[in-house]
């Protein structure tokens, strides 16, 4: 909130986008700088981990691919 009890946008989230935690964003960041085989089958493995344990669905969307 900004002086005089105005609000100040400091994100804009999109319908069924995901946000990701910083350590992860980080994570997938230093991966990508990497540029190997192994470090994409890396970020994809976290990746999905993300996807299927650490997201509120609110769309239902993860249940129909456990």
């Amino acid at each position: 909130m900004e002086k005089g009890g105005s609000t100040k946008q400091a994100a804009e989230i999109e319908k069924n986008e995901i946000i990701f935690r910083p350590k992860v964003t980080e994570r997938l960041e230093e991966l990508f700088k990497e540029g190997t085989d192994d470090a994409a089958i890396e970020a994809g493995k976290l990746l999905v981990r993300e996807i299927l344990y650490n997201t509120k669905d609110e769309g239902e969307f993860i249940s129909t691919v456990e």
